[in-house]
């Protein structure tokens, strides 16, 4: 339960017409103001073309022998690709750490790498597809670094902050950059995947908190959500994305109601 992860359009997570995305999710681009359509988690009427970018996790994630992944997003109308190792001009695809995704996405040499990204049309994966490829570009991306990227150095609660290596300040600065791209691509839905912790225990706060600051505007559980933070996503947030009819405003009210119970927390006066 955390503040605003709806999985539609306040944090933009996890949901994109259809097809849940079973992990911590964070996605950009998208429209900063739709219709009320952006409710509709109905899969697509027609294919829509999503490649992947990944390493052996990724890879075991897509497998129809054990992760799935590939499978459900077909079954939901998704023509899926991917990139693995050695993939790409230059073997960008090797390169997957956050502290590689600049290169991809913001770098000298980005508009290459992304024309082939965009483009890609193959497996990288063992995984079956039976339907036909609907061409034109990828519509979706998904990117995830490998699990090593969880073993996040610093403190939990370090704010953004540029620096060397794998660090929780350093991770969140580079998601933040790379929104100035995302927001310049309302065509295309990326979608970030981050890792649980390793099984060493030495950094899980980092990695959890991290995973917080990716799908959750105000990195906080929402049932210790005040009155302010209430206000700004009941009437600036919510309605300005969702455009909502007097019926699915009650519904997120009475949802809100029902997080702060379930919590065994005080309803705040303005959902009451």
């Amino acid at each position: 339960m955390r503040l605003w992860k709806t999985g539609r359009k306040w944090s933009c997570s996890g949901v994109f017409a259809g097809a849940l995305v079973t992990a911590w999710t964070l996605a950009f681009g998208a429209a900063p103001l739709v219709q009320a359509q952006s409710l509709d988690s109905r899969p697509p009427a027609r294919p829509v073309r999503l490649v992947f970018i990944h390493h052996s996790c990724g890879e075991n994630w897509l497998s129809d022998a054990d992760g799935g992944l590939a499978r459900a997003l077909a079954r939901n109308h998704y023509f899926v690709s991917d990139t693995n190792y050695g993939w790409g001009p230059d073997g960008i695809g090797d390169r997957t750490d956050v502290t590689d995704w600049p290169e991809w996405f913001t770098g000298p040499q980005s508009g290459r790498y992304l024309g082939a990204l965009y483009n890609e049309g193959e497996r990288h994966s063992d995984y079956a597809r039976t339907a036909s490829d609907p061409g034109g570009e990828n519509r979706v991306v998904m990117f995830k670094s490998c699990f090593p990227n969880s073993n996040l150095e610093g403190r939990p609660t370090d704010p953004p902050a540029r620096g060397e290596g794998l660090t929780v300040a350093n991770a969140k600065a580079i998601y933040r950059e790379l929104l100035r791209y995302f927001a310049t691509r309302p065509d295309k839905l990326f979608i970030a995947v981050t890792a649980p912790p390793l099984r060493d225990p030495s950094n899980a706060a980092n990695a959890r908190a991290f995973a917080d600051f990716m799908g959750n505007h105000y990195v906080r559980r929402m049932e210790t959500a005040g009155q302010r933070e209430l206000r700004d996503f009941l009437t600036e947030y919510y309605p300005r994305n969702a455009w909502p009819s007097d019926e699915q405003r009650e519904a997120v009210y009475e949802s809100l109601r029902l997080v702060f119970e379930v919590a065994e927390a005080e309803v705040p006066p303005s959902l009451q």
